[in-house]
């Protein structure tokens, strides 16, 4: 089945901006969120560390990993569903977050406890077909595939497809910076922790004219692939990007589009050399056709390393550029690569027209 959907709206909240379009704006702007952290005392010999935290009002103590991200999420969600209108009660919410492997005490089986408290905090309830993932980078792209099914079906009339993630934790930071992944004095080719919360709004294309939705984009196909065990960046192995390539190939089957039609990248790189090596190696693979150019967006170089967040960011990012004006094309691929192997693509148009939707 074809993943083609429409995009209704956006919600985000990152280092640089508490809502999309701040985001958005502050990303094309080159502007920063990073800053010295207060978590740089997390080893018994502290070094400094910077890192890109939300300004949430008034802050969460440190390690309140959980409070912190249901705060983030709602509001990233409210954004999104003021932005697009829907009835959350006829959409169903699909919760992207942090991947299995990076275990907190404080978190484990609170997958349900997480989305309730999100809705409680909203004061509203999402449709029964909700769910939480817990897919990392790559994440929200399946949740693309499974709203695209869940909207064929008429299960509901629309889905709020996203995830929340902070770095910002005693766990996580000890957990990364021990296998030097943490960019820092001595570790240049890390990457600098942050946090966020990012959602897009979607429904089927031919819903939207019917409804009081406005198009804000288009989803034109998704492509799904795996990744060796041994080569992923949590093994001793080598980047090979064969399964990023094989998601690339996939996406634009997906999307029935030549991959000669594809004008600029969004990524989700990081500043990690795995993920620099593996998106090189995919790429002089996957592109046959000579470009002049290919333009590559990296929202990292703003808000840092947002994990499960970082997937709906693309897609709003190229999605928002096209319908300002300042894409350098009509057709973008945004890439991720979660740390347990999953790899997707994702291609992303403009807004169709109101009469070519009929």
């Amino acid at each position: 089945m074809s993943t083609k959907l429409t995009l209704l709206g956006f919600g985000a909240v990152t280092a640089v901006g508490l809502t999309a379009a701040q985001t958005c704006a502050a990303i094309r702007a080159a502007i920063t969120g990073f800053g010295d952290s207060a978590f740089s005392h997390y080893t018994p010999a502290p070094i400094p560390l910077i890192a890109a935290q939300v300004p949430l009002d008034p802050p969460p103590e440190e390690d309140e990993t959980f409070d912190r991200l249901v705060r983030l999420a709602a509001a990233a969600i409210r954004g999104c569903l003021d932005d697009s209108g829907v009835d959350p009660r006829q959409t169903a919410l699909l919760l992207n977050w942090r991947e299995a492997f990076r275990e907190d005490s404080d978190l484990e089986g609170k997958d349900p406890a997480l989305f309730a408290a999100i809705e409680e905090t909203l004061g509203l309830k999402f449709h029964n077909a909700s769910r939480v993932m817990r897919q990392g980078k790559a994440g929200v792209f399946r949740g693309f595939q499974e709203s695209g099914a869940l909207l064929t079906a008429g299960v509901v009339s629309a889905c709020l497809t996203g995830g929340v993630d902070s770095f910002l934790n005693t766990d996580d930071l000890i957990r990364f910076d021990s296998v030097y992944r943490i960019k820092r004095e001595g570790v240049p080719r890390g990457f600098i922790p942050g946090e966020g919360a990012a959602f897009v709004a979607v429904a089927a294309p031919e819903s939207v004219w019917h409804s009081s939705g406005r198009a804000r984009g288009q989803i034109l196909g998704v492509g799904l692939a795996t990744e060796d065990p041994s080569v992923t960046v949590l093994s001793d192995g080598h980047p090979t990007g064969k399964a990023l390539q094989r998601a690339f190939e996939a996406t634009i089957r997906d999307a029935a589009i030549e991959e000669s039609r594809i004008d600029f990248r969004v990524s989700d790189q990081n500043g990690e050399t795995y993920h620099h090596l593996e998106s090189s190696f995919a790429l002089s693979r996957f592109y046959r056709t000579h470009r002049e150019e290919c333009p590559n967006w990296l929202p990292a170089a703003s808000v840092g390393e947002i994990g499960a967040a970082v997937g709906p960011l693309l897609v709003m990012m190229a999605s928002i550029a096209m319908e300002k004006g300042y894409a350098p094309g009509a057709l973008a691929m945004c890439e991720a690569s979660s740390d347990e192997g999953l790899r997707a693509g994702c291609l992303v148009g403009p807004a169709p027209s109101a009469s070519s939707s009929r």
